[in-house]
């Protein structure tokens, strides 16, 4: 199963909530952030798409009635013992995803969209087989900035 088919299907299963991509309007101010965090999945077998549980908006942005805008995501994610260096790592939400090419950094892959939304993570190992010794998801962290 392609990944994005993966990942949609991981993400509906998760939520019946409907997120709406919205158009850029091309302000770049900052108005507010939320952040979240999960534990990332263990990994135990290459070739094998895992996800994390959904990061869901905390606080005021759960009662916002105004649609707010993504500027900037930014994330951090960690394995132990390290992740090998041919992890491949993806951020999504319900309108895209994001291949992450470190552990932590940031991102404007998500400019535009509802900021109300919730986040998954992703991750695959290449290859076939067993992990020997199996990896372990330590704590995913996500910051969303939006206007």
């Amino acid at each position: 199963m392609p990944l994005e088919q993966f990942l949609r299907k991981s993400y509906k299963a998760q939520s019946n909530t409907h997120i709406a991509s919205l158009k850029n309007a091309g302000n770049t101010g900052i108005k507010g952030a939320w952040s979240g965090s999960e534990l990332a999945p263990s990994m135990r077998s290459r070739g094998v798409t895992v996800a994390s549980a959904q990061i869901k908006p905390t606080g005021l942005m759960m009662q916002a009635s105004e649609i707010r805008r993504v500027r900037k995501v930014e994330w951090q994610y960690g394995f132990l013992p390290a992740a090998p260096p041919y992890l491949q790592a993806y951020l999504c939400n319900a309108a895209r995803c994001a291949a992450l090419g470190s552990g932590s950094g940031s991102t404007d892959r998500f400019n535009g969209d509802n900021a109300n939304s919730n986040f998954v993570f992703a991750f695959v190992i290449s290859g076939k087989g067993a992990l020997l010794p199996a990896i372990r998801g330590e704590k995913l962290r996500l910051v969303v900035s939006y206007e």
